[in-house]
């Protein structure tokens, strides 16, 4: 992780004590289709979408591999936020970004069902035009007290749900059969 760029080794604001974050790391079109450019003029198998060439790349034992492979990273939570004040997740947001951990830029508070489902249904519409690629978006619970009381199950918050998108179908064409 320390070799991808966009990970601050160093934060802007001073943090007293531990300071835990999590977020994504993610490869951008661009930098997938150079590495599978370069993996091919090499003879080495493609990968098949940058979501697994992230992960293929945090698993390289050779940190030098990692670090050429064009990660970035994007944070969205901070563990134990009350050390810092932090009762909201757009007060989480907006405290990671002043800190200086990049986050994506695309979250927005949402008052009503309603706006949840324009808000899905508007990157549903304009996912392709980000510089990354996505398969639906995180709706999560704006007041961190209500994490605790809405809890988890053995592998999911209750406290967030990922709405997925239709995957993508393209036709393939067989040229010859041998």
């Amino acid at each position: 992780i320390r070799t991808i760029p966009s990970v601050p080794l160093k934060t802007i604001k001073s943090v007293d004590g531990i300071l835990e974050v999590r977020g994504e790391v993610l490869m951008t079109k661009r930098a997938f289709s150079s590495l599978n450019s370069q993996r091919e003029e090499q003879g080495l198998p493609l990968f098949a979408n940058p979501r697994n060439a992230a992960a293929g790349s945090l698993r390289q034992l050779n940190p030098k591999i990692t670090a050429e492979r064009n990660l970035n990273f994007f944070a969205y939570q901070v563990l134990y936020p009350e050390r810092f004040g932090l009762k909201t997740q757009v007060e989480v947001m907006r405290w990671l970004k002043e800190t200086g951990f990049p986050v994506q830029g695309t979250e927005k508070p949402a008052f009503s069902e309603k706006e949840v489902l324009e808000y899905i249904a508007f990157w549903n519409e304009k996912r392709h035009e980000l510089a990354y690629a996505i398969d639906g978006v995180v709706v999560k619970v704006n007041e961190l007290a209500l994490w605790e009381v809405l809890g988890r199950t053995a592998k999911t918050p209750k406290w967030a749900v990922a709405y997925k998108y239709a995957p993508e179908e393209k036709r393939t064409r067989i040229k010859e059969i041998k």
